[in-house]
């Protein structure tokens, strides 16, 4: 399902992270398997349907689920990873910022569809 670090290549996404500009970020190719990711995808775009996540204010065009209960078995182990401390800790090693916390109330997780016509102004209150 996904891609195993060892400590260089950490160390080298670590220094990828920190000299992305404008700002530190990193896109890693591939950490999720092909076959799992289509698989995902096409899941979380069925899961999302029709769920209206816009707020009218600072965004529309949203669709989006984050209630645990109405996931696939799929959605929910992917979730439940990315909220896991072994993928947190990975986090904290790429980024050299500790204490990072996950979102196990999905506040700002879960399945997001966007589509081309959204707007979302995040800065907006």
């Amino acid at each position: 399902m996904l891609k195993t670090f060892d400590k260089n290549h950490i160390t080298a996404l670590s220094k990828k992270y920190y000299a992305a500009q404008p700002f530190p970020h990193l896109v890693i190719d591939d950490y999720l398997d092909k076959t799992f990711a289509k698989k995902l995808e096409k899941e979380c775009r069925l899961a999302s349907h029709n769920i209206d996540a816009s707020n009218g204010f600072t965004q529309t065009g949203k669709v989006a689920l984050n209630d645990w209960s109405l996931f696939s078995p799929l959605i929910e182990k992917t979730c439940c990873y990315f909220n896991s401390g072994s993928f947190i800790h990975l986090l904290e090693q790429i980024t050299g910022i500790h204490n990072l916390i996950s979102d196990p109330f999905l506040a700002g997780g879960g399945t997001q569809n966007i589509s081309r016509r959204i707007f979302k102004n995040a800065h907006r209150f």
